[in-house]
């Protein structure tokens, strides 16, 4: 590219850069995040927090987002039927161009988030950073632990193969008594025996109801992090 078409690219953008920039900066002002980052702008990172053992809560991070990008473009071509779903994930596994690619990404993905998650929760632990005055962290990572498992028992359903009966029997024995809850077991409906019911519940808890409570969670753990700092040293 020239200059001349840069600088048209440029000029082109320049506009759209401002406009970012007042919608960030009104955001900023209503929700009193300016005076958060006014208090941690000069706070540092420890030397000691480049220690691999440290960077595992942004692997999992980096994990939930990769899931998030090919779980989205999954999501448009799978069917939650029991008579589709394993049709449509052959058709993105032979078909679909990139198809097999995204499924595979999103398989190792999620082995990644699993395995990260349980070491970072283990670091933590081994190094007392659940203390004071860190509690509060600690609680919220132990139910983005739970959060995980969840994501990974109602991703084995889905594909409603070998792997999708034991995650329905295991789902239906740990929270299936939830559905008798009145008024509000409906909402559990995923933790039933039921093939039919187990799927399309899994389905939307898979992939809305958890990733909103992830995301969720993960803002207030980051700011309680941001908040108290990194822990000591191993």
């Amino acid at each position: 590219m020239d200059k001349e078409s840069t600088g048209a690219l440029s000029k082109a953008l320049l506009p759209l850069g401002k406009m970012f920039t007042k919608s960030r900066d009104w955001i900023i002002a209503r929700s009193g995040l300016e005076r958060f980052m006014e208090e941690t702008e000069g706070k540092t990172v420890p030397k000691h927090a480049l220690n691999p053992a440290y960077c595992l809560g942004g692997v999992t991070l980096v994990a939930f987002l990769i899931l998030a990008l090919t779980g989205f473009f999954l999501a448009n071509y799978y069917e939650p039927s029991e008579g589709g779903a394993q049709r449509s994930i052959q058709i993105i596994s032979t078909e679909l161009p990139f198809g097999f690619y995204a499924k595979s990404i999103h398989s190792w993905a999620a082995n990644v988030m699993v395995i990260a998650v349980l070491l970072h929760v283990l670091r933590v632990f081994i190094t007392g950073s659940y203390k004071n005055p860190r509690e509060l962290t600690w609680m919220g990572g132990v139910i983005l632990l739970v959060f995980t498992f969840l994501f990974v028992l109602t991703g084995y359903v889905l594909p409603m193969d070998e792997r999708s009966e034991f995650a329905i029997t295991s789902m239906s024995g740990a929270f299936g008594w939830l559905r008798g809850i009145p008024h509000v077991g409906g909402v559990f409906n995923w933790a039933s025996d039921t093939v039919g019911e187990a799927l399309t519940g899994s389905y939307w808890m898979h992939v809305t109801v958890l990733p909103i409570a992830i995301i969720l969670f993960l803002l207030v753990h980051f700011y309680l992090i941001r908040k108290h700092g990194i822990s000591g040293p191993l």
